[in-house]
């Protein structure tokens, strides 16, 4: 999904009608693909090994983007990451819906721990050991 942003602000906007493709109408005036992203529930801190991240990865400037936040395409790539380090291959993944929680700032550390139940896998992200930053939901095939 994409959503469009105020060039100056930076905030997101919902438009009447979508620049260049004048036949696309949003379905929903609040909302500019037609539907909401599902709410992905975090598994319970007591179920987490949180002393075994799969891969620790830290704010550094590259990650950054115009807010000085983690840009939220790099939470996919940490995501890939972590596939890659447990032995997953990412040519299997069929579908993936992130949810972002918290902002990541310059030098924060997060963990990312992931869980996989037969053809499905949760990968998620903690930072200062127990605030939530992301959460992804992939579906292989």
């Amino acid at each position: 999904s994409w959503i469009l942003c105020e060039k100056e602000t930076h905030r997101p906007i919902i438009p009447k009608r979508i620049p260049g493709f004048p036949s696309v109408e949003p379905q929903s005036e609040r909302l500019a693909i037609g539907q909401t992203s599902p709410k992905l529930k975090f598994p319970d801190f007591d179920q987490i090994d949180i002393d075994n991240p799969v891969i620790i990865k830290y704010a550094d400037y590259s990650e950054l983007d115009h807010n000085h936040h983690v840009n939220n395409s790099r939470y996919i790539a940490w995501v890939y990451d972590a596939l890659y380090k447990s032995g997953v291959s990412t040519d299997n993944v069929k579908s993936l819906s992130i949810n972002y929680i918290n902002e990541v700032k310059p030098t924060e550390r997060v963990s990312i721990y992931m869980c996989k139940d037969n053809q499905q896998i949760t990968i998620f992200g903690i930072k200062n050991d127990n605030e939530k930053v992301f959460i992804v939901e992939l579906e292989l095939s």
